[in-house]
C-alpha cells in the first residue's frame, strides 16, 4: 500500500454550518502538513459544497488579487458571524425571481451570491460562474471537483462536477447537461441547489430559477425533451444530503472509471442509460450489475497485460504480460472477487479522507418519554387538558351558534345606528368601524368552523373506505379521550416523523454510503473516516457508547493519542451536539463567532486524531510508543513517519491550547 498519497482523494459532508465549521479545521490540518495540495479529488455535499466550491475557487485567482489559504479561511469569519440567513431569507422573498415567483430558495441564492461569491471573490470573477474551473491558468491541484445535489425526477445524484468529460458529465444518468450549458451555471445557483434543505426551501426547478438567459434557458429545455428521459421541461433539484451525505459516491465511481479503457470519441451526444426499475429489490440488483461491470472493466484493464513485462503483445500492439488472469462470467458470487482484483491497482487514490459531521445524540435522549407528560401539569391548564372532546365539542357548537347570533344582532345594531338622526357622525363612524371589526371577527371564526366541520366529515369519509366494516362512527371513539390525550398522541407522532426523517433515514444513508465504499478492500485500507462523532466516544463512558474499536491490525495506539485534555473534550462534546443549522447561534456576532471558531478547532482536533490512527493501524509496525532516540515505528515508510510526526507535534500544541492554530489563521 503506496504511502506517498501523492493522489488523495477528500469528501466534505453536509450539515449546515456546523460542517463548514468543521471542514474549515480539516482543510487547515491539512495544508499546515502539506497533503492539502495533494488533494486531486474534492467532493462535498450541502454545507460542505461552500467550503469546497470556495477553496477550488481561491486556487483560481491570480495576482494582484490571489488569494492565499489563509486569506481563504479567514473569508468564512467576515462573512458567516454577522449572517443572520433566516432575516436575509424573510426580506429576500419579497423580490420575484427570474420567474416571476416570490421563492425562499431563490432568496438564498441571493444570499450566498451578495454574502460570499461576490463579497470575496467579486474582485477575481464577479458573480462567478462554473466555467471559471475551465480556465487554463492558474493551474490547480484539483483535477476532479464534484458537487452533489439530488435529482427528485429519477432519485440519483445529479453532480456539478468538473472533471475529464469522458469520466462522467454534469447530471446523472437520465438527465445531463452539456458542458457548455454547465459552464453557464452561477455558483451561487449550484450552492443552493447543493444546500436546498426539504421542508425549509422550495425546490430549485432546472432551468426555470437559475440565473440563465432566457436562450440558455430554452437550449436546456431542448435539449431535456430530446436527449434525457424528462417528460417535462424541466426537472426539480434539492438537497444533495438524502442521497449520500458524504459525497463518497463520486469518489469511488470516478477511481473505477479512471480505471476503465478510455472510450472512443463520439459526436453524438451520449444517450441517458435505460430507466432503473421501480422494484426496490429490481433496483438493487441492477445496481449491483452496473457495479460489477465498472469492477470488471477496470479489472480487464488492469490485469490482463503487465506494461513492465515484454513477453507477448496486446492487440494494439502493446506489451503484454504473459499469463493475465482470467475474468469470471456473471455469477452471483463474482462482485467480492471483481473488486479483490482491483486491490493494488488504485492508482488514481493514494488515500480517501472522508470529512462527516454527524450530530451526537445523548442515548438516553433517543427515547421517547413512555408517560403523558401533560400528567405533570397542575392549575388551570390541567382542567382543560382533562376535559374529554365531547365537551369541546358541546362547547364548539355553542360558539358557533353564539358566532351567527353575533352576526344578526351587529348588522341589525350598525342599521340602526345610520337610522338614529340625534347621533353625530364621527360617533357613527367610529361605531359602525368597531362594529364592522367585531362582525369581520365572528365571520371569520364562523367559517373557520364551518371548514372545520367539513373537513371531520372528508376525513370520516377516508376513513369509511379504509374500515368499512366498523360499527360506530370516527367520533364514537374519539369523544371519551381527553385533550390532554389527544396532543399527546399528536406531539408522539410528530416526533416520530421528525426521528425517523432526520436521524434514522439520515443515518441509514450514511451507513450504506459508506458501506459502499468498504466493498473495494484495497479502498478500506485507503480511507480516513473523519468523523467528528470519533473522539466524542473517548469522553463517554463504556455503558453509554464510550470506546475505542480499531479498524487496522492493532488493538491498541499510543497513550498520548487516546488522551484529550480538558479544553479539548469541551469542544468535542459542545460541537458534536450542534444541530444542523443554516446560521450560527449567538446573542452577537461575537458569539456566533466564537461558535465558528469552536467548530473549526473540532475539525483540527478530529482531523489530527484521525489521521494518526490510521498511520498508526496501517503503515506502522504497531511496536510500543517510545520517546528514545533513534526510535521509528515506521521502517520503509519515510513518508509516512514525516507526517505521523508533522501531526503529532500539531497534536501536543493542541493539547496545551486546542484554539492556537484557528487564532493563528485570523491574525
Amino acid at each position: 500500500m503506496p504511502d506517498s498519497f501523492d493522489k488523495i482523494g477528500l469528501a466534505l459532508s453536509g450539515g449546515g454550518v456546523r460542517a463548514v465549521g468543521f471542514h474549515l479545521g480539516t482543510l487547515d490540518i491539512l495544508e499546515r502538513v502539506d497533503l492539502l495540495k495533494k488533494v486531486t479529488m474534492l467532493s462535498a455535499v450541502s454545507g460542505g459544497s461552500l467550503v469546497a466550491l470556495g477553496y477550488a475557487l481561491s486556487l483560481k485567482t491570480q495576482q494582484p488579487n490571489q488569494k492565499t489559504f489563509k486569506e481563504f479561511f479567514k473569508d468564512f469569519f467576515e462573512t458567516l458571524p454577522p449572517l443572520n440567513t433566516l432575516e436575509e431569507l424573510i426580506s429576500g422573498a419579497a423580490t420575484p425571481n427570474s420567474s416571476g415567483y416570490h421563492t425562499l430558495v431563490d432568496a438564498m441564492a441571493r444570499v450566498y451570491k451578495d454574502k460570499y461569491f461576490e463579497h470575496c471573490y467579486g474582485v477575481n470573477f464577479g458573480n462567478p460562474k462554473f466555467d471559471v474551473f475551465w480556465n487554463a491558468a492558474p493551474q490547480m491541484h484539483l483535477k476532479d471537483l464534484f458537487i452533489h445535489s439530488t435529482d427528485f425526477k429519477t432519485g440519483l445524484n445529479f453532480r456539478f462536477q468538473f472533471n475529464d468529460p469522458t469520466q462522467g458529465r454534469v447530471g446523472d444518468d437520465q438527465v445531463y447537461l452539456t458542458e457548455s450549458q454547465a459552464k453557464e451555471f452561477y455558483l451561487s445557483d449550484i450552492m443552493t441547489t447543493s444546500a436546498c434543505l426539504p421542508g425549509l426551501l422550495e425546490p430549485m426547478f432546472m432551468p426555470a430559477d437559475y440565473q440563465l438567459t432566457d436562450a440558455m434557458k430554452l437550449d436546456i429545455r431542448d435539449h431535456f425533451k430530446n436527449n434525457c428521459w424528462v417528460e417535462f421541461d424541466y426537472v426539480a433539484l434539492m438537497d444533495g444530503g438524502m442521497l449520500d451525505n458524504q459525497g463518497i459516491s463520486s469518489i469511488v465511481l470516478n477511481v473505477l472509471q479512471k480505471a476503465q479503457p478510455a472510450a472512443a470519441p463520439s459526436p453524438a451526444p451520449p444517450k441517458p442509460q435505460p430507466v432503473p426499475p421501480l422494484s426496490a429489490f429490481d433496483y438493487a440488483r441492477w445496481w449491483r450489475d452496473r457495479n460489477r461491470e465498472l469492477a470488471r472493466s477496470a479489472t480487464r484493464l488492469t490485469t490482463q497485460y503487465d506494461p513492465t513485462s515484454v513477453s507477448s503483445k496486446r492487440p494494439d500492439g502493446g506489451d503484454a504480460g504473459p499469463n493475465p488472469p482470467p475474468i469470471k462470467d456473471t455469477q452471483e458470487d463474482d462482485c467480492p472477487d471483481n473488486f479483490a482484483a482491483l486491490n493494488g491497482v488504485l492508482q488514481d487514490l493514494d488515500l480517501f479522507i472522508i470529512s462527516d459531521t454527524p450530530t451526537f445524540k445523548p442515548l438516553m435522549a433517543r427515547f421517547f418519554p413512555k408517560n403523558n407528560i401533560f400528567e405533570s401539569i397542575t392549575g388551570a391548564a390541567k382542567w382543560f387538558l382533562d376535559r374529554k372532546l365531547n365537551h369541546y365539542f358541546i362547547a364548539w357548537v355553542v360558539f358557533l351558534l353564539l358566532c351567527l347570533v353575533g352576526l344578526v344582532l351587529g348588522a341589525w345594531g350598525l342599521v340602526t345606528v345610520w337610522a338614529i338622526a340625534s347621533i353625530p357622525l364621527l360617533a357613527k363612524i367610529g361605531i359602525s368601524i368597531a362594529l364592522f371589526v367585531a362582525l369581520a371577527t365572528l365571520f371569520l371564526h364562523f367559517v373557520g368552523g364551518l371548514i372545520i366541520w367539513k373537513g371531520a366529515q372528508l376525513a370520516e369519509d377516508k376513513l369509511n373506505d379504509a374500515i368499512p366494516l366498523r360499527n360506530h362512527g370516527l367520533w364514537y371513539y374519539l369523544k371519551n379521550l381527553t385533550l390532554g390525550d389527544v396532543v399527546h398522541m399528536l406531539r408522539l407522532r410528530a416526533m416520530s416523523v421528525l426521528r425517523l426523517t432526520s436521524e434514522i433515514f439520515l443515518n441509514r444513508v450514511r451507513q450504506l454510503s459508506y458501506r459502499w465504499a468498504l466493498e473495494v478492500e484495497e479502498l478500506d485500507k485507503r480511507i480516513v473516516p473523519n468523523e467528528l462523532l470519533k473522539l466524542r466516544t473517548l469522553t463517554l463512558p463504556a455503558g453509554l457508547g464510550g470506546s475505542w474499536t480499531p479498524r487496522g491490525p492493532y488493538t491498541t495506539l499510543p497513550a498520548w493519542m487516546t488522551t484529550l485534555s480538558p479544553d479539548m473534550k469541551d469542544i468535542i462534546e459542545e460541537a458534536s451536539e450542534m444541530s444542523t443549522q443554516i446560521h450560527l447561534d449567538g446573542a452577537t456576532v461575537a458569539d456566533a463567532e466564537n461558535n465558528l471558531k469552536l467548530l473549526a478547532a473540532s475539525g483540527q482536533i478530529t482531523t489530527c486524531f484521525n489521521l494518526l490512527e490510521y498511520l498508526w493501524q496501517f503503515h506502522s509496525d504497531g511496536s510500543a510508543w517510545s520517546n528514545a532516540p533513534g526510535y521509528d515505528p515506521f521502517p520503509g515508510k519515510p513518508n509516512a513517519g514525516s507526517i505521523f510526526l508533522d501531526i503529532k507535534e500539531i497534536w501536543d500544541k493542541l493539547q496545551l491550547d486546542p484554539y492556537q492554530f484557528v487564532e493563528d489563521r485570523l491574525s
